[in-house]
């Protein structure tokens, strides 16, 4: 779950001090430079966070947007919190 948690945290970042995170897309790249895995690795992590209600990929656009769903973003604030 590490690198999941990670992949999660670096779309958080980049949304975090935005009114709405949730409603805020980033970049894969962005994400994939942030963990530093490659675009294959990232897709597996991405596929299955997706399955779990953790990120949503939007279908438009060439490289697909990645958004934090509220699940998403509960997650994050938990583990910073626990973190801290």
């Amino acid at each position: 779950m590490e690198k999941f948690d990670q992949i999660l945290l670096a779309v958080y970042v980049q949304v975090a001090s935005l009114t709405d995170p949730g409603d805020n897309p980033v970049t894969i790249a962005s994400v994939q430079e942030a963990v530093e895995l490659t675009e294959q690795q990232l897709s597996v992590l991405l596929a299955r966070l997706t399955e779990e209600g953790l990120i949503k990929i939007s279908p438009i656009g060439t490289p697909p947007l990645l958004y934090l769903t509220r699940s998403g973003l509960a997650r994050v604030r938990r583990k910073q919190t626990q973190a801290a």
